[in-house]
């Protein structure tokens, strides 16, 4: 039979072949290292004896899922034909079961949060998720309408605590249109490891004592605020 001129084209040639098996490998090494973290640094949990996965496994599979993005439905269907098998006795719970015991136990990621230091910056940075013209459209509609950088928004505040390696310590959200000491209790939680907390100018004009970063046009300099 008569081969057609681009039938070459039509044939995986050997350059996307060894791409496919190096992203294959990749995300191989991903997942090792990912798991490696979790189970080096998290406490020795019991497992459930009906329990499928261990702990340390449910919170691999929860990070991968963040890291993944998009729906868990196309998620758990992607997990379950390539690495099914990693976890657990070698096959997983139910798609539904699966994600009531990532939202039932979403509380262990705190354990993974970096100590705070003699510097640790806080700072909220707002998202906006939708346009002002369709608020309200949704019943399931998360943010709030509020103003960032002179115009208005929809969308929520993300709150950050790091420490002097850029580590997360904690974290929160909230609306947008939340004033930023809504996040004061984070910082007075950490009061009995620092004093004075680095902040964006405005983010913590109460407690006394707090430090805040006011922006200079020639160099970068922090005041006890009311100084």
């Amino acid at each position: 039979m008569p081969r057609s001129p681009n039938w070459q084209s039509k044939q995986m040639q050997p350059n996307a072949i060894n791409t496919a098996l190096n992203r294959f490998s990749y995300v191989e090494d991903i997942i090792l290292h990912i798991f490696y973290f979790v189970a080096t640094n998290m406490p020795d949990l019991p497992r459930h004896s009906q329990a499928k996965l261990y702990p340390c496994e449910l919170v691999t599979i929860g990070i991968l899922f963040a890291l993944k993005g998009r729906y868990f439905r196309a998620f758990y269907p992607w997990l379950k034909r390539d690495y099914g098998t990693w976890f657990g006795d070698g096959s997983l719970p139910e798609r539904t079961r699966l994600q009531r015991l990532l939202k039932t136990h979403r509380d262990w990621c705190d354990l993974f949060l970096a100590d705070p230091s003699f510097f640790t910056v806080i700072d909220s940075y707002p998202i906006e998720l939708i346009f002002p013209i369709r608020q309200g459209r949704s019943s399931l509609q998360v943010g709030k309408k509020g103003r960032d950088k002179g115009r208005w928004s929809v969308g929520i505040k993300l709150c950050w605590l790091l420490n002097d390696v850029c580590r997360v310590v904690g974290w929160d959200w909230d609306t947008m249109n939340v004033y930023d000491k809504r996040f004061h209790h984070h910082v007075q939680s950490i009061s009995a490891w620092i004093s004075t907390p680095l902040t964006a100018n405005g983010v913590m004009a109460e407690p006394s004592g707090y430090i805040t970063y006011i922006p200079s046009a020639e160099k970068s300099m922090y005041f006890p605020s009311g100084a």
